[in-house]
């Protein structure tokens, strides 16, 4: 899947380490858990991160990549 980083989501990857790989990861592995039709929120522990859980906010219409945390 082909997905464009907003700069919001740009800034967010810098503030707190998260790798684009980890972002294709959780968009195409992860569990989905809201949806909506300009948001689907994608869940995924990251094992790489310490297991941390990684959310990634889509915007399905355009997939841009909104936000993550």
């Amino acid at each position: 899947m082909d997905f464009i980083l907003s700069d919001h989501a740009i800034k967010r990857m810098g503030e707190r380490d998260i790798e684009e790989k980890w972002i294709y990861k959780t968009i195409l592995s992860g569990k989905e858990v809201k949806y909506t039709k300009t948001e689907n929120h994608y869940l995924k522990r990251i094992f790489e991160n310490n297991n941390l859980e990684l959310e990634v906010v889509l915007n399905p219409t355009n997939n841009v990549v909104v936000t993550l945390w």
